[in-house]
């Protein structure tokens, strides 16, 4: 596996971390789990793998914090100035959207409808 994108963290992401094949990159973003991913530089060593964070510090120490980010991004997506990419296939074309998932053929997030 080349990348993680890391949301869980805890035990979970610990376990998705190792996945990772030499070269590989974990991505973090969020901890659902309730706890960060414990990362190591024994692991970082021996996994070989890189380690980032997608909303680090920086971010969190900005005036308004990541309250003010949501609060101007939603509403940018309210006024339609901002609207999220997605492919979208019908429900029953499933194995359609896996294909194109797999080849990379998509862009955004694939959305199945009804």
């Amino acid at each position: 596996m080349s990348v993680v994108l890391d949301g869980v963290g805890g035990i979970n992401g610990g376990r998705a971390m190792r996945l990772l094949a030499p070269g590989g990159r974990l991505v973090m973003f969020g901890y659902s789990e309730g706890t960060p991913t414990p990362v190591t530089s024994q692991d970082i060593w021996s996994l070989g793998i890189t380690v980032t964070s997608a909303v680090g510090g920086k971010v969190l120490r900005r005036t308004g914090g990541l309250r003010d980010v949501e609060a101007r991004s939603l509403a940018a997506a309210g006024a339609g100035t901002l609207a999220p990419l997605t492919t979208t296939f019908p429900l029953k074309d499933a194995d359609a959207a896996h294909a194109a998932l797999e080849s990379r053929a998509t862009t955004g997030k694939v959305v199945l409808v009804t």
